[in-house]
């Protein structure tokens, strides 16, 4: 009985470790789509400006685009919008966007957030708005578009501390990110670029405020695809010279083909087999 307990002890030393080895654990990380913003800021000065904080904090890569629907005090509706930001795992981004109210008076602003393929409600506002007089920007400025990019080329006569670039009237479906730069230099160029994302292409006419704390200057861009012309007739003309060079060099060696006598006359040499 004592030999046949200590064989029973031996056997369940020896299999339980080759049980636990033998076991395979298995886990699988479901898709997850997550975030969290650390705060949402709301600033007026001669223009909005609205800041979010957002973190992915779900296990899949998103875009994230902050968006502000405001009402004015007649009632007309216009949609504004932040960058939009690629955001992996972990990552967060500062979504900013820029408002210029039309008039004095009282708005609602409704925030709305474009996660991934969601829209998720953030929160609805009200605040009153007192425009006040600005002098006229002193800055020139160029634009060079394609389908879905503006290009500004800015000079400002003086030094400014920022400059905004913020959709007055533009297509009302259309999205606009923002622009802007710090720090300007009188005299010197800088180039700002804004995105767009047309919901048909067709050319347009679109209005912008530059807004800087030196003063404010709205300017019309006539949005349409890049020019491609130039290039195009570049490459005809060097197709041409090409071909006329082909052409010239084959005349050449034709022309050289046969030989001619003293007195010019072209001979044709004809070789016989066997003599």
């Amino acid at each position: 009985m004592a030999m046949r307990s200590l064989l029973i002890v031996f056997l369940l030393v020896f299999l339980i470790p080759l049980t636990v080895n033998a076991m395979v654990i298995s886990v699988q990380v479901q898709d997850v789509l997550n975030g969290r913003s650390s705060y949402l800021e709301f600033n007026k000065t001669s223009f909005v400006e609205l800041d979010l904080d957002w973190e992915n904090t779900g296990s899949l890569d998103c875009s994230a685009q902050l968006e502000a629907e405001m009402t004015d005090p007649l009632g007309k509706t216009r949609r504004m919008w932040s960058q939009k930001e690629a955001l992996a795992p972990g990552d967060s981004a500062l979504l900013r966007l820029y408002y210029m109210p039309p008039q004095s008076g009282g708005y609602r602003a409704d925030l709305n957030l474009h996660y991934c393929d969601k829209v998720i409600p953030l929160k609805t506002f009200r605040f009153d708005f007192e425009r006040p007089a600005m002098e006229e920007l002193n800055v020139s400025e160029t634009a060079t578009t394609t389908e879905s990019t503006i290009r500004f080329e800015l000079e400002p006569g003086s030094d400014m501390k920022y400059i905004k670039i913020i959709p007055l009237d533009v297509p009302k479906t259309w999205i606009f990110e923002p622009a802007s730069a710090e720090n300007l230099a009188g005299g010197n160029k800088t180039s700002l670029v804004m995105r767009y994302e047309p919901v048909f292409w067709m050319p347009r006419n679109a209005t912008f405020a530059l807004v800087s704390d030196k003063g404010y200057k709205e300017v019309t861009v006539e949005l349409r695809q890049a020019d491609t012309t130039p290039w195009l007739n570049i490459i005809l003309l060097s197709l041409l010279v090409i071909s006329v060079v082909l052409n010239m060099v084959l005349y050449s060696r034709t022309r050289g083909g046969g030989r001619s006598d003293g007195n010019g006359e072209e001979k044709i040499v004809k070789h016989k087999s066997g003599e």
